[in-house]
Parts: C-alpha cells; structure tokens; sequence
C-alpha cells in the first residue's frame, strides 16, 4: 500500500547533501545522543526514512521537554516556512522570550538565521537529521557550546511536516572578570556538523 509522497519515500544520496555523514556516534551530548537513538527506533518500527509524529507521542519525550522545540512547515517544506509549535521552557530561558506560534524567520534575528537555516533546509531537502555542535557565547558573551539535533517528522499522510529541534547549551565557567572580554557572536564557529544515513 503507497502511503508516504514521493518527497518522504526518497532520501538523498549523501554527496548530494550540504551536511557530510556522520555515525550517531559523533554525537558528544549524551541526551542527545539518546534522542537520536529513540528516534532511530521509531524510524525502524515503521521502516521509513523518517517516523511520523504519532511514533514520538510527547509522553515520551518528557525528558527532553526543556530543550525542544517543534516547528511544523506551512507549505511545501522547500519553502522553509517554519512555525513554531512548542517552545520548550530551557529554550525560552536561553531565547529570552517564548516564540511559540511565531514564525521561524520572525522570531530570530539576522545573524541567528543565517547560522540556523542551513540545518533546516537540509532537513527539508533531504529528509535525514541533523547534528551541529557550534562554539560562541551565551546571552551575556560568555563562551559556551551549543549541541543542537534536528529531526524530521511525518504527518498523518506520512509526508514530512515537523523538526524536532533539541539543543542544550553548555556553559564555561565564569572568566574572572578584570581578564574577559565578552563575545556576542553567539554563533562562531562549528566544531561538528553532519547527518546520518
């Protein structure tokens, strides 16, 4: 029986895709890697490219809360027109502000979506998560690193429709302050980036 789109049943080939390959062990942050693995699981029950919604029921991804947020595309994916459906209460902390319901691009300013899209529109083109690891600083300059994992997600007609993004932040101690000169440029430089097969 022929349920998933043409676009959900096909994953490109790896060298046509910005993001090299990369094995689920090059994911440094142990939760994160955990996700991956319980989404790897419900991606194999179903035997598809990527699981639908309804196999990550949010139940079960209450260890993660804080640190997610769901975006659902509005439109053909290649469009990358992403709402924000869940804001998870870490992720606020570490925004500022709750966007929940915003769009993507309304909700970040220029220099966070220039870094940010690039994930997103792998994820849309090519249907595989995505894991970057990035070194800048946080909301007050200190040097921090951020670890983000972003997974597709089906809808109901087994269509790509969702990424679940999952970040966690971690933090330097504090510099002693007559020595540091605080960094704004929270997104400096990558120290690993890649999808899976």
């Amino acid at each position: 029986m022929e349920t998933r789109t043409a676009f959900a049943r096909r994953v490109a080939p790896i060298e046509e895709c910005a993001f090299p390959a990369l094995p689920p062990s090059a994911i440094a942050d142990t939760r994160l890697a955990a996700l991956f693995a319980k989404w790897d699981d419900a991606r194999a029950r179903e035997g598809t490219s990527f699981p639908s919604r309804r196999q990550l029921p949010a139940e079960s991804l209450a260890r993660w809360w804080p640190a997610l947020t769901l975006l659902e595309f509005e439109g053909p994916p290649a469009e990358l027109r992403l709402r924000i459906r869940v804001h998870g209460g870490g992720i606020v902390d570490l925004d500022g502000a709750n966007h929940t319901g915003r769009l993507l691009a309304e909700a970040y300013p220029a220099n966070v979506q220039r870094v940010v899209r690039p994930g997103y529109a792998h994820v849309a083109e090519c249907g595989r998560a995505v894991y970057h690891a990035r070194e800048g600083g946080d909301l007050r300059g200190y040097p921090a690193v951020y670890e983000k994992l972003l997974l597709p997600l089906a809808g109901p007609d087994g269509a790509l429709r969702y990424i679940l993004n999952c970040l966690y932040l971690t933090r330097a101690p504090d510099p002693p302050d007559r020595d540091f000169e605080p960094r704004y440029d929270a997104y400096d430089r990558f120290i690993a980036r890649g999808s899976f097969d």
